[in-house]
């Protein structure tokens, strides 16, 4: 099976990226698609707007990596994924009190249930998430448990959300499913997107993009069917086996090279190294003096031969090649005219063709016509549109740098003011209000999050800073991680930061609106 493999043309990664273990909410950039039951869900949640749902899919098409990825959006979330043997509505009702509550368990589950409702509707943020994940539990058996929990869970402030394969749907009673609020169905990833999960973590852990080849897309797509555990354990084996069997260069059937000079017939020279005689080097005839002696070239007659291909190097090589005839090198047995024996040293050599200019002690004193000066300054004064010349500098850094030369030349006589060594120093004070970017990072761009998505499109129509009471609520994140997000923009050069007193505020770059604009995201400003 490894030898029908297709190519993947791989760049140089630190590690296989595929794992066949779910993702964590820390790896939620990795989750591709799917917008359609995140958003909504992520909503819920941060508008405390209590929900019971269901989420039914294939088994290995992603749902156990969607709820981990959803739960990042909330500090407050419990996933249930170990089915106990008995008793399992009471150590159900435990676990939930013990995470949301505290570990002082009551005895009485009416109290129980009513501890758990007053901490959840007084819990600030988002409200909380609960996930029932029991894929080999029997659907008829987990059908009872859900319906006795469902009063319980009915009066919960939380988006409880219960998961279940295609088998146990079919097992589960309509009148059970009715009492939920939404129903999800999770599908298989289409061709794209399998291109999109194999791109993104590869590219995660490469230092150069990678682009997944055509044929590699068609193989994965035809044996996966785009459910996401095979997927990942197919790109598993074949990262796998490409990293410890390099491909071996298949090149085409031999050429011919032919070589055409003036006057010449045609010479074909093949390529086959098997087909050539063989060479034999004559020591003896080396060693012999040259029996026609080549007559001297002249400089200026000598025409250098073409210069060779050398890759990178080829430049440098013609220039040595011209040089060694152009300049050559000193030779102690050309014979050179004497030194004069009275010059010194130190004195500066001179041809002798140069011919010396003598200046007239006349010619030193040059007297500018005064007539000239008092009709410039006359027109100067009559005309009614002078003003004053000032020179128009738009670079705020150089209206710093001449702000700071001007009070150095200021207090050159003040005895108070500072050293120049001082006042030099302060040149290297940041510029207040100078925009800065970086050059856009196509990759980034192309791999948003939802966090950071909603941050470009904020940039896109006003500016704003991390401490942007506004903005933090619409995310329902804090300063910290609002700060990180925008530095990690920034660095992939799709925000610009600019100082602005003590706050930093952030607005999108120009490269990153051109490159939103192609893609057809934006409409371009009149």
């Amino acid at each position: 099976m490894s030898e029908e493999y297709p190519i993947l043309g791989l760049p140089g990664i630190r590690e296989n990226p595929f794992q066949s273990r779910p993702l964590e909410g820390r790896n939620s950039d990795h989750l591709i698609g799917r917008s359609e039951i995140i958003d909504p869900w992520a909503r819920f949640l941060r508008t405390r707007t209590a929900r019971l749902t269901l989420l039914v899919g294939e088994t290995g098409t992603g749902r156990t990596s969607l709820m981990r990825c959803i739960s990042k959006e909330t500090d407050l979330s419990l996933h249930l994924d170990m089915f106990h043997t008995d008793n399992h509505v009471q150590k159900i009702l435990d676990e939930i009190y013990t995470r949301f509550v505290n570990f002082d368990t009551p005895s009485n589950n009416q109290e129980l249930v009513h501890r758990l409702v007053t901490a959840t509707e007084e819990s600030s943020g988002s409200i909380p998430l609960i996930t029932f994940d029991y894929p080999n539990a029997d659907g008829e058996k987990l059908a009872t448990i859900i319906s006795n929990l469902l009063p319980a869970l009915e009066r919960l402030k939380a988006v409880v959300v219960v998961i279940l394969s295609v088998n146990q749907r079919s097992q589960w009673p309509e009148n059970l499913i009715e009492k939920f609020d939404h129903l999800e169905v999770v599908q298989p990833f289409t061709k794209e997107e399998v291109r999109q999960v194999c791109e993104s973590r590869i590219n995660n852990v490469a230092n150069v993009a990678w682009n997944m080849p055509e044929g590699a897309v068609e193989y994965l797509y035809e044996n996966t069917s785009g459910k996401a555990s095979k997927i990942i354990r197919l790109m598993r084996d074949m990262v796998d086996y490409e990293r410890e069997n390099p491909r071996e260069v298949k090149f085409e059937d031999e050429q011919e090279v032919v070589v055409r000079e003036e006057n010449s017939p045609v010479i074909n020279i093949e390529t086959d190294i098997d087909k050539s005689p063989d060479f034999d080097l004559d020591l003896d005839m080396l060693a012999e003096e040259p029996r026609n002696h080549p007559k001297p070239v002249r400089a200026e007659h000598f025409n250098p031969p073409p210069p060779s291909s050398f890759g990178g190097f080829g430049g440098l090589v013609s220039r040595n090649r011209t040089n060694m005839h152009v300049d050559p090198r000193f030779d102690e047995n050309i014979m050179r005219e004497p030194l004069d024996e009275n010059s010194d040293g130190s004195d500066f050599w001179q041809s002798e063709d140069m011919k010396s200019v003598v200046i007239s002690k006349e010619d030193e004193i040059l007297e500018e016509p005064q007539i000239f000066e008092e009709e410039y300054e006359h027109e100067i004064m009559e005309s009614p549109s002078a003003e004053p010349f000032e020179q128009i500098i738009e670079d705020p850094y150089e209206k710093a740098v001449l702000n700071v030369f001007g009070k150095i030349l200021s207090n050159q006589n003040n005895e108070s003011a500072a050293t120049l060594s001082e006042l030099l120093m302060r040149l290297r004070m940041p510029v207040i209000g100078q925009k800065e970017s970086n050059a856009l990072n196509i990759h980034v761009l192309r791999n948003l999050g939802k966090n950071e998505s909603v941050i470009v499109e904020v940039s896109t129509q006003r500016e704003f800073s991390p401490s942007d009471p506004r903005l933090q609520d619409q995310l329902g994140i804090k300063r910290p991680r609002m700060s990180q997000i925008c530095n990690k923009l920034y660095r992939a050069g799709i925000l610009s930061v600019q100082q602005k007193g003590k706050s930093r505020v952030f607005r999108v770059t120009n490269d990153a609106k051109v490159q939103l604009i192609a893609w057809g995201m934006m409409e371009a400003e009149a």
